[in-house]
């Protein structure tokens, strides 16, 4: 009698998986450095970075692993904010004058947004895998830096601090504030401890990122990082009592009053999409298509961008929050700080109950509270819905979720 055919459990079932659930965090780990180095890739008027196909790659291998044999219930539960942006998204096609390019923005978002949202928890929940995370990030911050900065110096300091943004564009100058989010708490904990030689390492990665972060001179990552340093002095009162100093400048050459006007204008037309159709808004990824019909008066179409000056298409607000109101409608905006708001309480949780001293569990908690801040500022000033943004939609869904105990 023949018998049944058999897998062997020890090859199909649990080592695929967890071999899958390794490769997903080795994509995301690459991911995060990858997307603070590299520009971004234009293939047939579609933009995409490396970094946002690691990074669903990453996504992928946890959802396949997950379908093969979960270790566990996955954790679902912080995916539910991106969810309604999902939902606000597809409904505002009922409005959209272009319904071909708001279905991309949905497939954008479910990509770029969804996908991380629930992979990430799941794939670092332990504090030592959060901690591979965050250094990931506070690797590709200091390269990038380092690029920047020799970038700076090739082309000289003659004229006054010379404006290099790097690859990453906008992105640039947040991402050296989280590396600072990063550095910092790990340079307090090396003082407290004295550790040198961790002292020593924090305290070059903490100046390369400030360097990085003054030659970007965006106004809103040094509002981030006044925010994020602030936050961090305050809950780390008792061992840091220097007085932090303003590094702003208030001449028009830096600070940029033209972008300032055009973006209150780019604001103002924002809200008056949000008015005309406050329940689905105008459609995803349809602001440009609709400008004309609500900007004011004298508006360009294309403003210029980056130290080179680069005469670029208006494509939208430069506010996530202003974005996803004009073209979700209210629900899509609510959901969005609604995500914030739960990793913010979520923080503030694990905040009050984690020890001062022992793991690393308390210096990852502050780092995610600093770049959280970073993040809510970010999304003020630029938007998160567009590729290259994965280290931000990272740290907004490892902030959402409680780790898991630590192991003995």
């Amino acid at each position: 009698m023949a018998e049944r055919l058999v897998w062997p459990s020890g090859w199909l079932t649990t080592p695929v998986a967890e071999t899958l659930r390794r490769a997903g965090r080795c994509l995301l780990l690459v991911a995060l450095p990858v997307a603070m180095t590299t520009p971004r890739i234009e293939v047939s008027a579609i933009h995409f970075t490396l970094s946002d196909a690691l990074g669903m790659l990453g996504g992928t291998c946890w959802l396949v692993s997950s379908l093969i044999r979960p270790r566990r219930r996955p954790w679902l539960i912080g995916g539910k904010w991106p969810l309604l942006v999902l939902a606000a998204g597809s409904l505002s096609l009922i409005s959209s004058p272009d319904p071909r390019a708001t279905m991309l923005g949905v497939a954008e978002l479910g990509a770029l947004w969804l996908l991380p949202a629930i992979a990430v928890p799941n794939l670092f929940d332990s504090s030592g895998a959060r901690q591979q995370l965050l250094g990931s990030i506070g690797l590709g911050s200091v390269l990038a830096a380092v690029a920047n900065l020799w970038t700076a110096t090739q082309v000289g300091f003659a004229d006054g601090i010379p404006q290099v943004w790097g690859p990453a564009d906008y992105y640039q100058g947040y991402f050296q504030v989280l590396g600072l989010s990063v550095a910092v708490p790990r340079l307090v904990g090396a003082i407290t401890e004295r550790h040198f030689r961790a002292g020593v390492l924090w305290t070059a990665a903490a100046i390369l990122n400030c360097g990085a972060l003054l030659i970007a001179q965006t106004r809103g990552a040094w509002l981030a990082a006044a925010a994020a340093m602030l936050t961090l002095v305050l809950l780390l009162r008792q061992v840091v009592r220097e007085r932090a100093q303003s590094i702003f400048s208030l001449q028009a050459n830096l600070t940029g009053f033209d972008s300032s006007i055009i973006r209150i204008a780019l604001a103002l037309s924002a809200w008056r999409m949000f008015l005309a159709h406050p329940v689905v808004g105008v459609g995803l990824k349809a602001f440009p298509a609709v400008l004309p019909n609500y900007a004011p008066p004298g508006l360009p179409d294309a403003v210029e961008m980056g130290p080179n000056h680069i005469l670029t298409p208006i494509e939208g607000p430069h506010s996530t929050y202003l974005r996803l109101l004009s073209e979700t409608g209210l629900l899509g905006a609510v959901a969005l700080v609604g995500w914030e708001l739960q990793g913010v309480l979520c923080l503030y949780r694990q905040y009050r109950t984690t020890p001062a001293r022992g793991s690393g569990s308390r210096t990852n908690v502050l780092t995610l509270i600093a770049s959280v801040v970073v993040l809510v500022i970010y999304n003020f000033f630029s938007e998160m819905n567009a590729t290259g943004a994965l280290p931000l939609v990272c740290v907004l869904a490892l902030s959402c979720r409680a780790p898991e105990p630590e192991r003995a």
